[in-house]
Formats: structure tokens, sequence, C-alpha cells
């Protein structure tokens, strides 16, 4: 591979003309675009976001991240990622042994608090601190806590931790403590001064602006034995006393809910919430004034500002789901008028949205999902700020195969599509000092050049094109076709896989040259991982696509396929995935509405995939015993006046196909 000023000046070339991005980012910032960015992704699970200008750091229950190509790199649940270039750094390996919730920094210390009960190895529960820079634990800071850390918030000098603890263990024993507490940035030591009394679990923590106070919300009924300061309340930092001013206002639409999370924005302080539904609301930061207040079908469990508008995230859906307007996990509302804007991309989760950060350019989401409208963005991505849309990067990993009179050309997808919905890649070529020209323009990840003449050493490079310009171009390589009687084929063209109900679809087409010697066929590999796959079938040169029904439904598979003649097979396609259907309802997630009398249950459930037709009704069973049915569109029910005792209730769901298994059970008791 070779670069040369040529190439350089040729790029320069290429972008005079395009769309003057100057001009385009001038306007400042005007809130995000409507389509998700394509970028790198996850394999579980997204729960924390912490941004760091253009670095995040994520935080959640996976085990790797995954490229655009479907490739993966270890990460146990902690991941360092870019911002700008849409890509994780996989030198950056700090782990944990169970689902990290919540993440804070204050200079090179990394606060992480979730399930886990090791960190990088070391043996600490639920709270623990690394090195920023290197990932490195940090021994100095001792505290831990005998259940899950939720949230975290950093003053000055001291660190802030909330969840579901209710004992604490620094550097000089055990101790009892609820919910909350105050600890030392460096050695974890907690601060005895600081000793709030709450009656219920913290679910988000937030330091004020002046760093006197920390806003403290979640399930909690009363703040030191007073009702006022439940489920969101104003702390000073020093000594726990309640602020005086600050009362909170609705933050459900008229009613006070608990306060899932938290940022602040200038003077006010915007609040996602759950409840009967859940809320999103902008509160006066110190009064707690409340100044709009939404309301949606489901709780509201991350939140974020950018620009003008507060994005609201959660697991509502549906039809008027969120201020009485269709939604589907995600929205936006121009946070100084309260005014709910058209921005609603579809999100594909049932429990959708966990968590959100805003840097400079980007909104970052994370969470249970897949899909962003028609975009493959697993369990993290991010929307670009219109203001700040970019070229994306050069593809990488470009490959050439020479052949007979042809040379076979291969790339990989760039880790960010600069947050454009489309793009194209442009194939350059030059012979020896030659200028470089343009011989294709393609959507696809791969391309056979057959104008090329026999003896001749061709060098290549790929750019990538988007609304924005074109990209830097690629690393080049070169390539000399040569005579013969009989080589390997190209590679296959088109290759695609789609799911479908209990079999993966696999499509294509003939590469442009056969190596010589006619097609004898095509070779179909598959794996369960990204670059795991082994031979599973040839079939016959006419046969263009396969359906693979040797499969376990809701397995997500990994294909590629390659060209067969007398001499081999070609060089693979790249891989493309696809995850076959059961044609049944998947589980639905059962939860107890807890706002209503202890003496009835009420109950809603989602489901995250219909099956392979619309849900017609639900069956709920209490103690394996049927206690109703609801339609396909009603996904709530009550159960007015169960006998007292201790019972377990489910639901399933059923379409025209069959029922889903029962879901979890959600455990009642009735004095």
């Amino acid at each position: 591979m070779r670069t040369t000023s040529r190439l350089a000046a040729v790029l320069a070339a290429t972008l005079l003309g395009t769309i003057p991005l100057a001009a385009a980012r001038a306007g400042g910032t005007l809130g995000v675009v409507g389509n998700a960015s394509r970028t790198w992704g996850t394999n579980g699970r997204v729960s924390a976001i912490l941004s760091l200008g253009t670095t995040a750091i994520i935080g959640g229950d996976f085990t790797s991240v995954v490229d655009p190509s479907g490739r993966t790199y270890p990460a146990t649940r902690l991941a360092r990622y870019d911002t700008e270039t849409g890509a994780f750094d996989t030198s950056w390996t700090p782990s944990a042994n169970g689902p990290v919730l919540a993440l804070a920094t204050a200079g090179d210390s990394l606060y992480i608090g979730g399930q886990f009960t090791m960190v990088n190895d070391v043996p600490h529960t639920a709270l623990g601190a690394v090195s920023l820079s290197s990932g490195a634990f940090l021994p100095q800071f001792t505290t831990k806590t005998n259940k899950e850390v939720t949230t975290l918030a950093v003053s000055s000098s001291s660190l802030f931790v909330g969840g579901s603890f209710k004992q604490v263990h620094d550097g000089s024993g055990r101790k009892v403590r609820s919910y909350g507490i105050k600890v030392d940035r460096t050695t974890g030591t907690i601060d005895p001064g600081w000793a709030p009394v709450f009656d219920k679990r913290v679910r988000t923590m937030l330091v004020n602006a002046a760093g006197t106070g920390v806003y403290v919300g979640g399930d909690f009924t009363t703040t030191n034995a007073l009702s006022f300061a439940g489920k969101l309340t104003l702390l000073s930092t020093s000594d726990a006393t309640i602020d005086p001013v600050f009362r909170s206002g609705p933050t459900n639409n008229d009613s006070r809910s608990p306060a899932y999370a938290m940022t602040l924005s200038g003077s006010s302080l915007l609040v996602a919430a759950t409840g009967s539904g859940g809320g999103c609301a902008r509160l006066d930061a110190t009064t707690g004034a409340t100044s709009w207040s939404k309301h949606s079908n489901g709780d509201v469990q991350s939140i974020a500002v950018m620009g003008p508008y507060t994005y609201c995230g959660g697991h509502f859906s549906g039809g008027a789901s969120f201020d009485k307007l269709d939604r589907y996990k995600l929205a936006a509302v121009e946070t100084a008028t309260g005014i709910t804007q058209p921005f609603a991309p579809l999100v594909n989760s049932s429990l959708g949205l966990w968590s959100m950060a805003s840097s400079p350019t980007t909104l970052l989401v994370g969470g249970d999902f897949s899909r962003i409208d028609g975009s493959i963005t697993p369990y993290f991505s991010q929307f670009r700020d219109a203001a700040n849309l970019t070229t994306a990067p050069a593809p990488a990993a470009v490959s050439a195969q020479s052949g007979d009179a042809a040379v076979s050309l291969t790339w990989d997808i760039p880790s960010t599509d600069g947050g454009y919905g489309t793009h194209s890649y442009v194939v350059y070529r030059r012979t020896g000092l030659d200028d470089y020209s343009v011989v294709k323009t393609t959507g696809a990840e791969s391309f056979v050049d057959t104008s090329v003449t026999n003896g001749t050493t061709y060098t290549y490079a790929v750019v990538t094109r988007n609304t924005a310009g074109d990209s830097a171009f690629s690393s080049t390589v070169d390539a000399t076709p040569l005579p013969a009687s009989t080589t390997a084929p190209g590679v296959p063209t088109g290759f695609q896989a789609t799911s479908g109900l209990h079999v993966a679809n696999l499509t294509w087409t003939a590469p442009g040259f056969d190596g010589g010697t006619p097609i004898t066929g095509y070779r179909i590999l598959r794996g369960t991982s990204s670059g795991t796959e082994t031979p599973l079938v040839d079939v016959s040169p006419t046969t263009l696509s396969y359906a693979d029904s040797d499969i376990v439904d809701g397995t997500q598979y990994y294909y590629t396929l390659q060209a067969l003649n007398v001499v081999g097979p070609s060089a693979s396609t790249p891989e493309k995935t696809a995850t076959p259907s059961s044609g049944v309802p998947s589980q639905p997630l059962l939860v107890r509405d807890t706002t209503t009398d202890p003496a009835v249950v009420t109950l809603n459930w989602t489901v995250a995939d219909p099956g392979g037709s619309s849900i017609t009704k639900y069956v709920v069973v209490r103690d394996s015993i049927r206690v109703g049915t609801t339609s396909g569109t009603v996904t709530t029910i009550t159960d007015p006046a169960p006998p007292p005792g201790i019972h377990t209730y489910q639901v399933k769901a059923i379409n025209g196909t069959g029922s889903s298994r029962f879901s979890n059970g959600v455990v009642v008791t009735i004095p």
C-alpha cells in the first residue's frame, strides 16, 4: 500500500464544488437531524453514557463492541467512544463482571456503579473506580455497597452515590447507610455528617451549578421524614439539609412522580420521571416550579439537552404515547416553550432508551434497541446536530484480488455516515504516475473492475461520499491482472441477508469475472458470531438465492458467500447478518402499577416483537390460574379484589401463529 501527494491533490480538487460545509455550520446548534447516524454499537444494553466533549464513556450489560461491518471486539460492560469518528477505542479495556448502571468522573478517576461484584477482576461490589486514561483499577478508592448503585454525582471534592443499598463498606469497615451517601473522591471514605434519610431507592443525583446542593430523585416518598421532599428534592452538599426554597412541581403531567434522570440547562432542571406511565418536565432549578410537564404511556428513563431542545427517552410507544402525539421511545421538546417537536424516530424495542447524553455535535442514545428507523444501530447510536453534519470517514481494509482481465475490490463499511441516511463509494484508479480517475460509483462494499489490461499494474483508492461531500482517500492498494487459463473467480456481488419467519433469506448476483472457467457453484458460509463462518452448503451455479431454514428462531446468524470454479473458491463477500423470527410474539415484560390502592393489582406490559402477525389477545394468570384476558390492543388489566396472601402474576401474548412464553412473574402480597 502507498499514498502520494498526487492523491491528496485529487482529493482537494474533488472537494471543490461540493456543499460548502463551513457555511452549513455557521448557524450554530440547530437540534439533531431525524435519522440516527450509523456508528459502532454493542452486543447488549447500554445503561449509562458519560459525555466528555468529543469522547464518551458508556456502561451497560454488553461484552463486546461491534463495528458497522459486524466484527466484534472485547469490551466488558465499559467502553470508550469517539463521537466524531463513531468508533470505540478497542485498546481501552477496563471491565466489570455485572451491569454498569452509573458513571461519573473527576480528574483521571472514572467512578462506576452498578450490579457487579468485580472491577478489572478485583472484588469490589456495586461501586469502584478506574483510571480514565489507562483503564487501570484504582485501589485507593475503597468504598463498596451491598446492593446496586444506580446514580453518581461529583462535587468539588466529593462523590454522591445513590441506589438501593442499605450497607456500605469503606476503609474503616461496614456502616449502615440507606439509599444515598457522600464519600471522599480519592479514598471513598464516607462523610458521617451527610446522612439524609430516604424511605426508598434513590435513582438519580445531580449537583447544582453552584456546587452547594445536590438534586436527589427516586422512588422515596419522604426525605428526612418530610413528604414534600419525596420523589425529588434538593439537599445541601455539606450537611444534607433540605433546601427550603426548592419544592418540586409536577413532573408527570399534573403529578409529581419519581424522578428517574435529570440534567441542568442554565437555570432549568430537566427531569425524566416514572409513575403512572411516565413524564418529562422542565422545572426552575432554584424554586422547583414547573414550566412545562409532559405525560407519556411509559417510563421516561433518560433525558438530555442539546441546543434549544430537550430530548426525552424511555419505553413509551405508539399512538398518542407522548404529549398526546405518536412517539416511539424518543421525543423532543423545545426547552424554552414546551412545544413538542416533529422529531419522531422509530426505536424498535419494548424497553427503549435507558441512557442519553449530548456532546458538542451529537445526541448519544443507549438502550435495548437494534434498529432506529431503517438503520442498524445495535444498543447504541448517535443523532448528529443539524449544524454539524460531516463527511464520512474513508473506507478501511480495502483489498484487491487480481484475475484474468479483472480486479476484484472489497472494503469495510466506514465507522460513521456523518449523520446522513445514505452514502455511496467512489472508486479511483490510476496507472504509474498518471492522475487518478473515477472508475465506479457504487452503494455496495465491493466492485469488480473489468476495464483493465492484463500485465498492467493499477493503484486503487476508495472514497466515501455523502451529501456533505467526499471523505479522504482510503489507503491505496495495487493489483496486476494476469492472463490465466484458470484462476479463482471474482467475489459475488450484491450479497444480502434478510430475516424471515423461521428462515434467513440470502440473495446475490454473479461475480463480474469467472476466473477463465465457468462458475461451478456458490458456497454459503454461516456462523453465530462475527468472523466465525464455516461452510454451510454449496448450491448450483444458476442459483442466486438460498433460504436457510436450518436455524434457531431468535438467533443472530452471520453469513458470507464465495463463488466456486474448478480452481477453488473466491474471496468471501462482506459479512451480512439475519435473525429469523419464530412467528409468535416475544415474551412480554410485566410490571405492576404501584401508584394504585395496595389491595388492588393493576398490571401493565409491553411486547418487543408481535411476531409474524398482529397480537389478537393477552391472557393474564394469577398463580397459574387465568384471571382475565384483553384484546391485542390493550396492555393493562386490573385484578380488583385478589384474596389475601402472596400471588404471582404472569401474562402471555397470542397471535395467529401461537402463544408467546409467559412473562416474568410479578409477585404481589395482599394483606
